[in-house]
């Protein structure tokens, strides 16, 4: 219950400071004859801001008792609360309001500023007006940079600042500075020494999007696909604290990385077509014929083109001969949808020998990890779909030599929680999306109809 309570504080901070600023702007309109009237709301206005402020300096102080925040902003914050609620107290009982509402306006935005700032991080007031460049304060020659001050230290300010910052440490944990990283937070170090990187640091910036432990939160700005191949490295790679990044082995993507995050860029894959180039030969009309009977839609990805486009939409349980059919005209055959589809394991394999198939989709099929064994072989695919199917982490480890591919969809999949951080390292190319988004809720999302007048 105690935590609870403490929880209730940003939601009850709210209350004492619209009233008592509505109190203030009550109080100066009041001197002129024409806004006269609104002084007689000032007794209830005071009365209820007095008492949400200190419903609010006891939930306050509840939460400052975490030991999530700073000390100094902490108790800056605190006492002016405190203040606040006194003077808010004391306004309720003098005849002369003016300047008692002011002051006490004066010391409420003081108040929240310090709030805010153990919220948000220390300058976020004054973030947009300072004009810095971010990519001018990193290291000029990013292979003379010591990794961890020049490199990791600023990513952890930037992305994990307000939650692990000089202000506010949730968690007990604070990585702005070398001393906590080591010291780690509440739970003890957040990597292992002896496997930096099974630790819980990247394990929780691995998590898909929609976990409540994936970091950073989804709400907060998140780490680019650079900034987690640089995370990796330097974990992999032991978690020095000293090493400059040139006496440390680098992989080409992860030089890549470097250069692009010390330019401020974002890695952006070249988008591949997935239409192969050039043009196929026309597939023989006989088995095309034979499939449309079958059930199945086979059509040509463009008016122009030979490449075609197969879906099994109408055939739910489609029987092994249909898959002979469908090696005879794998040259080319690039999309392939079999959502919904249950098919013998004897299928697969005739799905594997699809060299040009680039897209496909097997959405709530009958899809498990030995059938994709049998797509091992498919070289040129890209997009892989596999929602509320029953693969796991270990058979999608299968596909790892599928270098074109860049997109998983996993919704629903039979991927557990614990085999996420291990697979996207196996994927560095991909995209593994879990699904699972919540889209937020806009006013032009409903639509408001006005009653006609009777007459």
């Amino acid at each position: 219950m105690k935590e609870f309570l403490a929880h209730l504080h940003p939601v009850l901070v709210h209350l004492p400071i619209g009233i008592l600023l509505m109190a203030a702007v009550f109080a100066w309109m009041g001197r002129w004859e024409r806004h006269a009237p609104l002084l007689a709301a000032m007794p209830i206005l005071l009365r209820l801001g007095a008492l949400a402020a200190i419903v609010s300096c006891a939930s306050g102080w509840l939460l400052g008792g975490s030991g999530e925040y700073d000390p100094d902003t902490l108790g800056l914050h605190q006492w002016l609360g405190i203040a606040t609620a006194v003077l808010a107290t004391l306004a309720c009982c003098v005849p002369k309001r003016l300047v008692m509402t002011t002051i006490t306006a004066i010391m409420l935005i003081a108040t929240a500023h310090f709030g805010g700032t153990m919220t948000h991080g220390e300058g976020y007031l004054m973030q947009p007006f300072r004009g810095e460049n971010a990519v001018e304060q990193r290291p000029a020659d990013i292979q003379e940079a010591q990794v961890f001050a020049g490199i990791i230290e600023p990513i952890f300010k930037e992305k994990c600042g307000s939650c692990h910052g000089s202000t506010k440490q949730k968690g007990g944990l604070r990585l702005d500075q070398l001393e906590y990283v080591q010291k780690g937070g509440k739970n003890g170090n957040v990597f292992n020494r002896s496997d930096p990187s099974g630790g819980e640091l990247l394990r929780r910036c691995m998590l898909p999007m929609g976990h409540e432990d994936h970091m950073p939160p989804k709400e907060k700005p998140q780490l680019s696909p650079d900034e987690l191949e640089i995370l990796r490295w330097w974990l992999a790679a032991g978690a020095d604290f000293q090493q400059k990044a040139k006496d440390m082995p680098q992989t080409e993507m992860v030089r890549k990385a470097l250069t692009n995050w010390q330019n401020g860029e974002a890695v952006v894959a070249p988008l591949q077509p997935d239409v192969p180039k050039g043009q196929a030969q026309p597939a023989s009309p006989q088995i095309l014929e034979k499939l449309r009977q079958a059930g199945i839609l086979a059509l040509p990805v463009s008016r122009e083109s030979n490449w075609l486009s197969i879906n099994f939409v109408n055939l739910p349980k489609p029987p092994d001969s249909v898959f002979v059919l469908l090696e005879k005209i794998g040259p080319q055959v690039v999309w392939l949808n079999m959502n919904d589809c249950t098919v013998s394991e004897t299928a697969w394999n005739s799905i594997g020998k699809l060299p040009q198939l680039t897209r496909l989709s097997l959405n709530h099929s009958s899809v498990t990890d030995a059938a994709l064994l049998q797509l091992k072989t498919l070289q040129m695919l890209q997009f892989l779909s596999l929602s509320d199917t029953r693969v796991t982490g270990a058979g999608l480890q299968e596909l790892t030599g599928l270098k074109a591919l860049n997109t998983v969809y996993l919704y629903k999949a039979n991927v557990q929680m614990h085999e996420w951080p291990a697979l996207q390292p196996l994927f560095p190319q991909a995209k593994l999306d879990s699904g699972g988004y919540q889209l937020p809720f806009l006013e032009t999302d409903t639509l408001r109809k006005k009653m006609e007048k009777a007459y």
